[in-house]
């Protein structure tokens, strides 16, 4: 017998000593160099558009970029007239070649400003920019790092990653409206799954979608909005989704069987109240009669729940669609 309880312990302590160690593959990801992205605009280098400028048709929204030589237009509002529409640049790279300082007239005044120079598909196009700041934050536009994202799919492509919600959304890549462009995947989902990585592709304001595909499956799935921005747990952050390690390696004392149960994101009679957190998390609300508590999740992956706990251990499980989706 104590034998028994000393190869247990010695599990315990080896499981979370590697958990441990693996955990930390999560900040140091975050935190390598290359995931540093310039603020400023560097000469030469090559830039994406924002897609989440890129409406459905092409006239829907202009850009502030104009065809070589050509003069900015300006409404009363100050708004650009004769911008170039953003699905003229679609997802090819820009490279920005270089300003110069001008004057800008707008009305009956003339402003200080900056013409910036820019190369795609071997079109020149340029912007005017009032003031003289260089930073990429500070344009009327949004450019995101070309080499950025090269590098996040140099690190992430192919490799075996763990989700963290089962809550995975389909891609459209052939919609030009950001906001279709995702949809929410109806099955075969789970969370805490394997998956490996395929893509990494732009989304909006800093944000990528990572595409992956689950263990021998050739229909992929994403997470979109996510930010790569070395703050572990942050919101939309990298570690909210996904993870490097493997979660189980958390819970030696979950069976295989509940652990398949809990990726499936299906509890049952039966379950402890730890395994119902390990899948759900923190209740929405709790209530209490007698010795029976009431655990309630509103909106989880499409459905609310109302667990019954009786002395650790669940004895009911209500579920309905959810009012709230």
């Amino acid at each position: 017998m104590n034998k028994q309880i000393l190869l247990l312990t010695i599990s315990l302590f080896a499981g979370t000593f590697i958990a441990q160690a693996q955990s930390k593959q999560d900040s140091l990801f975050l935190q390598q160099p290359q995931l540093i992205s310039n603020p400023l605009l560097i000469k030469g280098k090559a830039y994406l558009l924002e897609t989440e400028k890129q409406k459905s048709t092409s006239e829907y929204r202009k850009s502030r970029f104009l065809r070589d030589k050509e003069k900015p237009i300006y409404f009363d509002n100050g708004d650009l007239a004769n911008g170039v529409p953003f699905a003229v640049f679609g997802s090819h790279p820009i490279v920005y070649n270089g300003s110069k300082t001008d004057k800008i007239k707008i009305g009956k005044k003339k402003y200080p400003c900056q013409i910036l120079s820019f190369t795609c598909n071997g079109q020149k196009y340029q912007t005017y920019e009032l003031g003289l700041d260089e930073s990429i934050s500070e344009r009327r536009y949004s450019l995101m790092d070309a080499d950025y994202l090269k590098q996040l799919e140099t690190l992430l492509a192919g490799k075996k990653l763990y989700t963290k919600t089962a809550r995975w959304d389909t891609y459209h890549e052939d919609r030009m409206n950001s906001n279709a462009k995702l949809t929410r995947a109806e099955e075969n989902t789970c969370k805490y799954c394997p998956v490996t990585v395929s893509r990494v592709v732009q989304d909006y304001d800093d944000k990528y979608i990572v595409l992956f595909r689950k263990e021998n499956q050739d229909k992929e799935y994403c997470f979109g909005g996510v930010v790569f921005e070395g703050k572990i747990n942050a919101f939309s952050n990298f570690t909210r989704y996904f993870t490097f390690e493997n979660p189980q390696i958390h819970h030696p004392e979950v069976t295989q069987e509940r652990w398949e149960q809990i990726m499936a994101q299906a509890p049952k009679k039966g379950f402890t109240a730890n395994e119902v957190k390990i899948a759900f998390g923190k209740p929405d609300e709790t209530t209490s009669e007698d010795e029976d508590e009431t655990w309630i999740y509103y909106n989880h992956n499409k459905k609310d729940y109302a667990i019954t706990i009786n002395n650790g251990i669940v004895t009911k499980v209500v579920s309905q669609s959810s009012r709230y989706y």
